[in-house]
């Protein structure tokens, strides 16, 4: 009997990443500069993305990461 292999087989349409994940900001959590009381579930979304001010958000938008440091 054939073993079932695709199971584990991981495409990169399956792997989300929001702008959160990569943003500077980001306390780690839920939480950022932006949003200490907590990111709007819109943002959290694959679609969600944070490049323009939206309310409640302090002024800080999306910045990435520097790595260069």
């Amino acid at each position: 009997m054939g073993k079932d292999y695709n199971r584990f087989v991981m495409r990169s349409e399956d792997i989300t990443i929001t702008d959160c994940a990569t943003c500077k900001h980001n306390h780690g959590d839920v939480t950022c500069d932006a949003f200490p009381d907590g990111i709007p579930d819109v943002l959290l979304k694959p679609e969600g993305r944070h490049r323009e001010p939206i309310d409640g958000d302090h002024g800080i938008q999306y910045e990435p990461i520097d790595n260069e440091k």
